[in-house]
C-alpha cells in the first residue's frame, strides 16, 4: 500500500486547523468600522460606490444571504477566499519548483505573514484582490509554460474579477507587459490576439464600474487618483 505524502498531509491538517480558528475568531469579534460600512455596501448591491469596486458587497451579500446577518456569515467571503488563497499559492510553488516542501513553506509562510492572516478574518476589498491577484500570477504561470491560449481567457477572467474587487489590480497589467517584454520565450505573445483579448474580457467585465463612475461624475476615479 502507497504511504500518502508527508507534505500535502501536513497541508490539509494545517489549514483544517486554521480555517476553524478563523471561523471561531470571525464569530466571537465584533465588526469593526470599514468591515460595517462593506455590510452596508451590501444591503444596497449597486454596480459600484464611492471608494471601491463592488465585489466586496457581493461576497458580503452571497454569504449572509445563505446563513444571515452575523459578523460570521459577514466575514465569511475573507476566510473562503483566503483558503482559496492558500491553496493556490501552494499548487502554483509546486509547479514553479516541483518540490512539495517548498510549496508547503510557501503556503505556512502565507499564513503567518500578519497582513495576511489578518485579511483572512476580516473582510476588505484587499481580500477578493489578494485572491485573484495570486489567480492571476497561477493562469500567468500556465501561459507561460503550457504556452495553451486557453489559459488566457481565464486570465483575462481573473484579471477583470480583480479589477471588480479594487483598483489596484490595475498594476497587473504594467507587469504583465513588462514580463512579457523581458521574456524572450514569452515575448512572443505581444504579437498575438490572445494576450488582447484577455485584456478585452477584463475591461467587459470591469465595465459596469466604469458605467456607475460615468453615472455619478467618475466621483470613484477621482477620489482614488486625484
Amino acid at each position: 500500500m502507497k504511504k500518502p505524502r508527508l507534505y500535502p498531509v501536513l497541508l490539509f491538517f494545517l489549514l483544517l486547523s486554521v480555517t476553524i480558528l478563523r471561523l471561531l475568531y470571525s464569530r466571537s469579534l465584533t465588526l469593526d468600522p470599514d468591515e460595517t460600512y462593506y455590510w452596508e455596501w451590501s444591503r444596497h448591491l449597486a454596480l459600484s460606490y464611492y471608494d471601491h469596486p463592488p465585489l466586496v458587497a457581493y461576497l458580503i451579500s452571497l454569504f449572509t444571504r445563505l446563513g444571515g446577518n452575523s459578523a460570521l456569515f459577514v466575514r465569511m467571503g475573507a476566510v473562503t477566499l483566503a483558503l482559496g488563497a492558500t491553496l493556490l499559492l501552494y499548487f502554483l510553488a509546486k509547479d514553479m519548483f516541483r518540490e512539495e516542501k517548498i510549496a508547503f513553506l510557501s503556503a505556512l509562510l502565507f499564513i503567518i505573514v500578519p497582513i495576511f492572516s489578518v485579511g483572512a478574518i476580516v473582510i476588505t476589498p484587499d481580500t477578493p484582490l489578494s485572491f485573484f491577484w495570486i489567480l492571476s500570477l497561477y493562469f500567468l504561470y500556465k501561459v507561460a509554460t503550457r504556452e495553451k491560449s486557453g489559459w488566457w481567457y481565464l486570465l483575462g477572467i481573473s484579471l477583470g474579477l480583480g479589477l471588480l474587487s479594487k483598483y489596484t489590480m490595475i498594476l497587473f497589467v504594467p507587469s504583465l507587459f513588462l514580463f512579457l517584454l523581458l521574456s524572450g520565450k514569452n515575448r512572443k505573445w505581444l504579437l498575438r490576439k490572445e494576450l488582447y483579448l484577455a485584456l478585452f474580457i477584463a475591461l467587459l467585465l470591469f465595465s459596469p464600474v466604469i458605467f456607475w463612475n460615468s453615472q455619478h461624475a467618475w466621483i470613484s476615479f477621482r477620489f482614488q487618483y486625484l
